[in-house]
Parts: C-alpha cells; structure tokens; sequence
C-alpha cells in the first residue's frame, strides 16, 4: 500500500508536467502568431543589487521586461527555436524532479511513521538524488535561456 501512494505521486507528477508541455506549445504557437511585441532591441542583462542578495534584471529598449516577455520576444525569432525548445524541456524537467522530491519526502515521511527506517533511508535517498536532479534541470534550462538571449541578440552587434 505504501508503494502505491509513491506511485500515484510520481504519476500525478508526470500527467502534469506533459499538460503543462501540451500547454506551453499551444501557448508558444498562439503568441508567436500575434505577439504585440516589436523585436527591435537587444535584450540586456543587468546585476542590480537587491536588499541583500544581487539579481538579474533584463532590459530591452531599456525598460525593465519580465521573463514571459522575454519569451515571447524570443519566439518571434525563429533562430531561437530550437533553444526555447531546450528550456522548456528543462523547466518541464525540474517540475519533474519536484514532485518526485515532495512524494519522496511524503513517503519517507510515512515510513518513519511506521518505524520502518529501512523505507525511510530509501527514500530520503530519492529526495536527495531528485534534488541534485532539480539543481541540475534548473541549471541547464537558464543556460538555454541564456543561449537564446545570445542568439537574438547576435543580429545587433555591428
């Protein structure tokens, strides 16, 4: 019966992150045929010291854009497909990895509660290897992101 509950949550994890796939490419084709936005600036990335910890701020015609502008700023540029695809994939990936953290922590949680250390070391294993795998999903989705931004803006420089 324990088992069953860690599968259930991996299931459930996995039918969301393919709605959310299914969505993103719906959304992707929508925007990218009435995006609103004129692709006449290079996008810029900015360090701005926070209240204690420094962030990225991207600029583009130099205002401040949010990551969804970015975005659908990206998708109107067709040489950026290719690593938009990538991000997403890799955000899909850390959504993932997740919920596979959460129901390893639920069911170690419940094996503990059992007093069944055994299951618990298990799956507290899980949850730590699911958390490397987030890190490192989360990681590799900035980087295309990155890449993307790279990509648009080559058409700028001189």
């Amino acid at each position: 019966m324990k088992h069953l509950y860690f599968l259930l949550a991996l299931a459930l994890t996995a039918s969301h992150a393919r709605a959310q796939d299914a969505h993103t490419q719906d959304t992707r084709t929508r925007d990218s045929l009435q995006t609103g936005i004129s692709p006449d600036s290079a996008i810029h990335a900015t360090l701005v010291q926070g209240y204690k910890y420094p962030h990225l701020v991207y600029t583009a015609n130099g205002e401040e854009v949010g990551q969804r502008d970015i975005i659908r700023r990206l998708e109107a540029y067709p040489e950026t497909f290719d690593q938009l695809r990538q991000y997403h994939d890799a955000k899909t990936g850390t959504y993932i990895w997740l919920g596979l953290m959460l129901s390893s922590a639920v069911g170690a949680g419940v094996e503990k509660g059992q007093n069944n250390q055994g299951g618990a070391y298990a799956f507290a294993g899980v949850f730590l290897s699911a958390m490397v795998g987030e890190f490192v999903s989360a990681a590799k989705a900035q980087r295309h992101l990155r890449q993307a931004i790279r990509i648009y803006n080559k058409r700028f420089v001189p």
